[in-house]
């Protein structure tokens, strides 16, 4: 699953996606998938996985930012991603404006299947 948001990432967007900040250029972004919960049940089994997302994006310039973020989202919904939100601010450690987009999306089975 990170892959291929990570590609949606920069396809869309055209910059560098990694799953950690530590070696990443600018602009960039993030994505890490924080939690996978069991939702749907079948018979008392877990049948799907819901995986939740946190995706970040880092830019030099707030206007870059805003038009990145309001260019994913959209992608994003479309993909079968569900309910993204943002939150975007001046990220004073990394120095750079910065947009949090939080996310989920249905899929795969219990065992890890995708």
């Amino acid at each position: 699953m990170e892959e291929e948001l990570r590609e949606l990432i920069r396809t869309t967007l055209d910059i560098p996606c990694e799953l950690d900040a530590g070696a990443m250029l600018f602009p960039g972004a993030t994505v890490e998938v924080y939690l996978r919960n069991p939702e749907a049940y079948g018979d008392g089994q877990p049948e799907e996985i819901v995986n939740y997302v946190t995706i970040n994006l880092y830019y030099p310039k707030r206007t870059e930012r805003d038009v990145a973020a309001d260019k994913l989202v959209p992608k994003l919904v479309a993909a079968g991603y569900l309910y993204p939100t943002d939150e975007r601010y001046y990220d004073t450690e990394a120095r750079k404006y910065r947009a949090v987009i939080n996310t989920s999306k249905i899929g795969g089975k219990q065992n890890g299947e995708n």
